[in-house]
């Protein structure tokens, strides 16, 4: 089964979700936000240093195994087969998470936990805490903003 950030919930937890997020906000002056997302980024990064290392891997292995290991042929064999691999880092989620660091995927939980929340008009200022949650696919953690961090990253973008 295909699930999609869509389809991640039935309505039964759907509706269950909604309960937990209503009764919390009724223990306090503050306001969640609970969020499923496919993916926090695109990982254009992780796409690029996937074509730069898996091409250079083969271009280096053939250029030792055909051309006597000169850098003539490597060179433009790296360039060549940069492409391919790039475009088959980014159709494989799975071969682009090897090249994900886990700190470039807090950062883009908590990017996209701001942005959402910012497009939702959740501004998380004055005296009311603001908490918003993000889920992410493919084992990334969840994200977490509190009150202070919102406003910090908030003001730093604007």
């Amino acid at each position: 089964m295909n699930r999609t950030a869509d389809t991640f919930f039935n309505d039964q937890e759907k509706k269950r979700i909604a309960d937990a997020t209503h009764q919390a906000e009724l223990r306090t002056s503050g306001e969640v936000a609970v969020m499923v997302a496919g993916s926090s980024d695109s990982y254009r990064d992780a796409e690029i240093i996937g074509g730069i290392v898996l091409g250079s891997i083969t271009a280096f292995a053939l250029t030792e195994m055909f051309f006597d290991a000169q850098i003539w042929y490597y060179i433009p064999l790296s360039i060549l087969f940069f492409f391919p691999f790039q475009r088959l880092t980014r159709l494989l989620p799975l071969l682009k998470a090897v090249f994900i660091g886990p700190g470039r995927r807090q950062e883009a939980v908590a990017q996209r936990a701001l942005k959402h929340s910012t497009i939702k008009g959740f501004t998380g200022q004055g005296t009311i805490p603001a908490y918003c949650f993000l889920y992410r696919f493919w084992k990334e953690r969840y994200g977490f903003l509190r009150t202070r961090e919102f406003i910090q990253r908030s003001t730093r973008i604007r």
